[in-house]
């Protein structure tokens, strides 16, 4: 997954830490084609730390080099 990856899998770490999944900075609205299950925010969310159990990472690359993971959350994983 390389460094994309590496950038989403600490954000991620970061989101089931804090809890807050910060907001898309790159858009001001939905692209127009985009018509239906987009949850588009311009704000930052906020839950309880560990209340998102699992996060796909998507990655692309040169000469269609693609890779998703399904990371699976510390409260999912860890032994109780």
């Amino acid at each position: 997954m390389a460094v994309a990856g590496g950038d989403q899998l600490i954000s991620t770490l970061g989101t089931w830490e804090k809890g807050v999944i910060p907001r898309i900075h790159s858009i001001q609205k939905p692209p127009e084609d985009v018509h239906e299950k987009f949850r588009y925010s311009n704000k930052r969310k906020s839950r309880k730390p560990n209340f998102f159990k699992a996060a796909f990472l998507n990655a692309k690359g040169f000469g269609g080099n693609n890779a998703s993971a399904l990371i699976l959350g510390p409260d999912v994983t860890f032994l109780k």
